[in-house]
């Protein structure tokens, strides 16, 4: 069932960055203004929830046939592998999120800003969840 977990955060991180990708390009592309922002926000929200189905219902499947064992390497493995794709997701969408605040003015820097850090408080709940659930396992 760990790998269920490392599933459900490997198509949250992949969906989420596209979303956030996408948005980031719509800020870049267009003369920014404030319903731009609060558009492209919006549609990032509803996207970001639709990209989310899947890995929470992976992860209540996981959870409902959640077993109490001794601690296993495949355990240990997974949670590795749900930190690297966490990881990787980080930086790209860090990357991407500084380079939509260097192409917007001065007046909606701080909004792109803002726009980046809940996108990725958003990219990291999913595997934050599998990695608490998978360390309550031992």
């Amino acid at each position: 069932m760990e790998y269920l977990c490392f599933l459900a955060s490997l198509i949250a991180v992949i969906g989420i960055s596209f979303v956030a990708n996408k948005r980031n390009n719509i800020l870049v592309g267009n003369h920014t203004s404030q319903k731009t922002i609060q558009s492209a926000q919006t549609r990032f929200f509803l996207l970001s929830a639709v990209a989310e189905i899947i890995p929470i219902l992976l992860i209540v499947v996981a959870f409902a046939n959640l077993q109490s064992s001794t601690t296993s390497i495949h355990m240990y493995i997974t949670i590795v592998m749900i930190v690297f794709i966490w990881f990787i997701g980080l930086v790209k969408m860090w990357l991407n999120g500084q380079e939509s605040i260097q192409h917007v003015s001065a007046e909606y820097k701080q909004q792109v800003k803002g726009s980046a850090i809940i996108s990725i408080a958003f990219l990291s709940g999913i595997p934050v969840a599998s990695i608490f659930m998978l360390l309550n396992l031992s």
